[in-house]
Formats: C-alpha cells, structure tokens, sequence
C-alpha cells in the first residue's frame, strides 16, 4: 500500500470517500479528512479546503527488460530556484503545491500537522538552501505580514534581519502594527560544518523556525544540515517544495518534523 494527501473543494465534493473512489478506483481508501485554511487577513476571507489522506493499492506493473536501469525509468526533475524563470513564477509554483497529489512513499507514516497562527510581533524563521526559502517565506507572509532576509540571502525584496538587536527592533515594531515577521533565511550550499558555525541563528532566537526541504534531495544529505541547524534552536515544523519529482517523497518523515501549514 501506499499514501497520497488530495485536496479539495468542500463546496464541490459533497462525500470525500466517494470523490476519492471516483479518481482513484473502488480500491482507494479514505484514511483521514483534515480541515485546512489558507489566505485571508486576520483569520477572514481565508479559503476552506479538506486534506484527503487516501490509501491506494500498489500498482501491478508489467515485466521490464533486463536492459532498462533505473535511471531510465526516474523522469529528470526541475529545481525550484530564485534565480531562473522570475520570482513572480517561483510563487506561482508554490502555490500549485497546495493542489499537487503527492505521494507520501510506501510504508511511511501520515505526517504530523503543525499550524502556523499569525501572532502580532512574532518572528518566524523559514530557513532553506540557497535561495529556497525567500519565495516560501514570501508565500507565507502575503499581504498581512512582514517579510524580511538574513542569512546568505541577497534581494532586493525586503530588509535584513541578522542579529539579535535588528530582530528586537523589528519584533517591536511588528507587534505594534499587529503583524507577524517571516524571515526567510539562507543557509547557503548545505555544508553541515557551515550550517553549524554560523551562530546567529541562535542569536536571533527565532519564536519559530521552520525549515523547506526539497524532496528530490538524497535523505541523508537533507539529514546532515537540518540536523546541524538544530543545534543552533529547535525545529519547529519543516514544508516540502512543490515541483521536483521524486519516488521518495516520503522520506522527509523521516527527520521526524510535522508538517507546517498555515492557520487562520
């Protein structure tokens, strides 16, 4: 068996159990519905979907040649970058995640739920490899919240924060407009020894830290710097980019985090 998380429109799926057997076969099972909220300002205007986790029978799949490896079977992914199509597209693939079907991998575990609130004055650390975090951050922020960079981060899209008095001072002024704070943060290639010296995470002593995995990478690799951005504060909650095709989309379970998402 294997795990998949559907989403859809309550308005137009009256039965979620007989929507999933529609698209997925008599087979498929509905395992769990979750309510999830996205958008709005302030908890109003957000728009309502339901999270189907849905169980599918393995596919029974033909007799190969001997002669095709494995790498001819696996399509070549895409990277989500900041540096290629245009920030303006980089959103717009973040926001298809929230419709994408994605394949939790066989045997894995139906991940744990971590919502997001907009507090007022909260600093929020969204920390990825490269440029990966800005245009997530960004996503998340949206019109009723700050966003800024720091870290390896360079744009023109916001101000910095990276220290702890600058985080003080934006904290302040933030809770005075009522706003929450999104930091998007750069750790740079993912060397864990870089990841590991570099103290201002700590100083800056983020109220969240939530981290964007790219699930096409090796497992291990991801492991090794989330884990030494773990000495620095505790994780919060990490979010898987939309985009890279992988047939272990799973493994991100792995590291043992709950999913983040964004509450009203």
């Amino acid at each position: 068996m294997s795990w998949i998380r559907l989403r859809c429109d309550p308005a137009r799926v009256g039965d979620p159990a007989a929507h999933v057997r529609a698209l997925h076969g008599p087979s498929a099972r509905l395992i769990r519905v979750d309510e999830v909220r996205t958008g709005g300002i302030a908890g109003f205007f957000a728009r309502r979907y339901l999270d189907l986790v849905v169980e599918l029978p393995d596919p029974v799949l033909p007799d190969l040649p001997e002669s095709l490896d494995d790498e001819a079977l696996v399509p070549a992914s895409d990277r989500l970058s900041t540096q290629g199509p245009g920030f303006d597209r980089v959103l717009g693939d973040f926001e298809s995640m929230l419709a994408t079907r994605r394949p939790l991998g066989r045997g894995a575990t139906v991940p744990r739920i971590a919502m997001l609130k907009r507090a007022p004055g909260e600093l929020v650390m969204i920390a990825g490899l490269l440029g990966e975090a800005l245009p997530v951050a960004a996503h998340l922020a949206g019109p009723a919240g700050i966003l800024r960079i720091g870290g390896g981060l360079e744009s023109r899209a916001a101000a910095r924060i990276d220290d702890r008095r600058t985080a003080v001072l934006q904290k302040a002024d933030a809770e005075e407009a009522g706003l929450p704070v999104f930091l998007a943060w750069g750790v740079g290639s993912g060397d864990p020894e870089q990841v590991a010296a570099d103290i201002r995470v700590g100083q800056i002593a983020p109220d969240r830290l939530w981290v964007v995995i790219d699930p096409a990478r090796k497992h291990e690799d991801t492991k090794a710097w989330v884990s030494a951005l773990a000495r620095h504060r505790r994780l919060d909650a990490y979010l898987a980019l939309a985009g890279p095709y992988t047939a272990s989309a799973g493994t991100v379970g792995l590291l043992g985090l709950p999913r983040g998402e964004l509450g009203g």
